[in-house]
């Protein structure tokens, strides 16, 4: 039965992707004062299963200065890097209660995406791509310190390791959440490649960026796993506002009110990209290392002085 609910998370979570694909279209569209996919089906509700056949069904060829196989294999690990992130922050998936330091290791996986964005650029063999690894990097390290201390001063609250323990009643500090909250979907933003953080993909500076040489399914499987991270970060998100007590009064939220509550919080991804254009690199880094990391850190030291000598 844990095998079952397992496969079947995981398939629910594909398929959610891809309507999450088609609702980003259509808000697009109505900003753009335009109808969107509205053709395959009803209502378009086909696109996202015309877009994955188009896109792994189209034709491969093999490159002669890649690293094949690591090439590869590097979109997958992204897919899956994702999937299961995304059973740490469901509070009822069945393996991640297990784990009894949750918060700690999800960090750690979270920080193997950075190594799957070297191994995406670097067996590429393509100078755009290394090029535009290298700046991935940076970004994704940046602002994955940012989004580390966030939730450990979160952690250093509610004095638990346990991601689902967020959600388990009203905690000291929780109005503190707010900033917290603005600064994590800050963060959220730019460790998602979304706009206007999308600088991991500069089409006007690097081509495309890591994933220039990719193609076809390679490429389907890349797009997967970042809308993926867009979900999973979502969800967490949702963990974090209903724990504050501040929003909604009560922290008695039931399962399915949480994944809503993600669903509300994933339409501001989809309305940033609609709104603001892209920030230039060197604004980018220098507001996480000069702006938001101190402001994170000293929220950090203010937490610790009101639990231990508050």
């Amino acid at each position: 039965m844990v095998l079952f609910e397992f496969v079947l998370s995981q398939a629910s979570l594909l398929v959610s992707m891809s309507f999450f694909t088609l609702l980003e279209r259509k808000m697009l569209g109505s900003v753009q004062i335009r109808k969107g996919p509205n053709k395959v089906l009803m209502m378009g509700l086909g696109q996202p299963f015309m877009d994955a056949i188009k896109l792994f069904t189209k034709g491969a060829f093999k490159y002669t200065t890649a690293w094949w196989h690591p090439w590869m294999v590097a979109p997958a690990l992204s897919l899956v890097l994702y999937l299961v992130l995304f059973e740490f922050v469901l509070s009822q998936a069945s393996f991640a209660q297990e784990v009894e330091y949750s918060i700690v290791a999800f960090l750690g996986m979270m920080g193997l995406g950075v190594y799957v964005l070297i191994l995406s650029g670097w067996t590429s063999n393509s100078k755009y791509s290394v090029l535009g690894a290298m700046r991935a990097v940076a970004q994704a390290v940046s602002y994955e310190l940012a989004l580390s201390f966030i939730i450990l001063v979160m952690a250093m609250v509610i004095l638990s390791f346990v991601i689902s323990d967020f959600m388990t009643g009203v905690y000291p500090l929780m109005y503190l959440y707010m900033f917290m909250f603005l600064s994590f979907l800050i963060c959220s933003l730019a460790e998602t490649n979304r706009t206007p953080y999308d600088l991991m993909e500069g089409e006007s500076e690097l081509v495309s960026g890591f994933n220039t040489e990719y193609y076809s399914g390679y490429f389907a499987v890349i797009f997967m796993a970042e809308y993926l991270a867009i979900m999973m970060f979502s969800v967490f998100m949702a963990t974090l506002w209903c724990s504050a007590d501040i929003f909604f009064g009560s922290v008695s939220m039931t399962f399915l009110q949480h994944l809503l509550m993600g669903g509300v919080v994933s339409m501001l991804f989809l309305l940033f990209r609609s709104s603001y254009p892209r920030v230039r690199y060197d604004l980018l880094l220098l507001f996480v290392w000069g702006a938001l990391l101190p402001f994170v850190m000293l929220t950090s030291l203010l937490c610790m002085s009101y639990l231990y000598y508050g």
